[in-house]
């Protein structure tokens, strides 16, 4: 269901979709919008496994107002907004992953359930504070062949004990090119939450 909420100032789009108390965000990539996750299957496959899933078009992104800045800050910004949300599990893509990270790193990992970070970027950059996030699950999904951030940027999540999956044959958008073994992966890990 789509539905609309002010943050700032601005009307964001998000697209809804399971019910019960249990929470899991979805953010997209640069290239990307909130219809992506419904698109390769992932907002039906996390709903039907008792989530309720709250996709999101970031500001100046498919039909959310705004501008394209401060993600991170907008990521808290939207959880608050909508008011109901405890301990939500957030997923984001590349540049979406990195809003999460920073975000997470922000609240020092307090008030998120666990975190999905696909091909995320911005690792490096934040590698000195990732010591915040122990004891926070986090599960990081890369495509074998991601050239924006490769799979080595995985021994940044792996020291504070991050799980790593690697889809073979894969590009950056694995989630795209292989979404059935995406799902499959996303849907292990919030059983095992």
């Amino acid at each position: 269901m789509d539905s609309f909420v002010l943050v700032g100032g601005n009307r964001i789009h998000y697209i809804e979709e399971g019910q019960g108390n249990k929470a899991l965000f979805l953010f997209h990539g640069a290239n990307f919008n909130a219809r992506t996750w419904v698109e390769v299957g992932t907002v039906a496959a996390a709903a039907s496994n008792g989530f309720r899933v709250i996709s999101v078009d970031f500001p100046g992104y498919g039909q959310s107002q705004g501008e394209r800045r401060d993600l991170s800050k907008f990521v808290g910004d939207f959880i608050k907004a909508l008011g109901w949300v405890k301990e939500p599990v957030l997923l984001g893509a590349s540049m979406g992953a990195r809003a999460l990270l920073e975000y997470a790193l922000s609240v020092s990992g307090k008030g998120i359930k666990a975190l999905i970070l696909v091909g995320p970027v911005g690792l490096a950059e934040n590698a000195e504070r990732l010591d915040l996030l122990s004891g926070l699950k986090v599960l990081a999904i890369w495509g074998s062949e991601d050239n924006i951030s490769p799979t080595s940027n995985a021994k940044f999540l792996q020291k504070i004990g991050a799980s790593v999956e690697i889809i073979e044959k894969a590009p950056h958008a694995c989630y795209m090119k292989e979404p059935q073994k995406f799902n499959e992966i996303v849907v292990k890990f919030l059983r095992s939450l």
